[in-house]
């Protein structure tokens, strides 16, 4: 306890906001680093991820055939969790730096409804090899509601 409250002192702090549409971060003393769109392209044969995020988005409808741009969340609702790991994965590389020798402390806010098995893959359960310990909230936590799950 006292080495995570010492670490927590070095590392930075990250606040996630995994939406349908978009996905912003947040991190502490900076303010909003990212916020870009939800949307993966991957190659359809191999699964591999070609792209993320705003690059990702501006090939929608525009890619060639054997490469697919998707949005990993629908109506709430994380829809491919692979995908969804990928993008969460990308996304925090892309604003922590890796120059630190402490992982980042996430926070990463869903949707309320999301079910048991989505809140393991977002907190990188499933064997997808996601280094980074936090804690996932229901989206209505902000709202006075409760469901705050540690997912270290």
């Amino acid at each position: 306890m006292v080495i995570d409250y010492l670490g927590g002192l070095f590392s930075s702090d990250l606040g996630m906001d995994l939406g349908t549409a978009n996905c912003l971060i947040y991190v502490k003393d900076k303010g909003i680093v990212l916020r870009e769109p939800s949307v993966v392209a991957v190659e359809r044969e191999t699964g591999e991820v070609k792209a993320v995020g705003t690059k990702a988005k501006q090939m929608l409808g525009r890619t060639p055939a054997n490469i697919v741009a998707v949005r990993p969340m629908k109506n709430g609702v994380i829809a491919d969790f692979e995908v969804t790991q990928e993008m969460i994965r990308y996304f925090i590389r892309k604003v922590h730096s890796r120059s630190s020798l402490l992982r980042p402390r996430i926070v990463i806010g869903i949707p309320s409804d999301i079910t048991g098995v989505e809140v393991y893959y977002a907190g990188g359960g499933g064997g997808g090899g996601f280094d980074y310990g936090g804690i996932i909230l229901n989206g209505g936590i902000g709202g006075g509601g409760n469901g705050a799950r540690n997912v270290t």
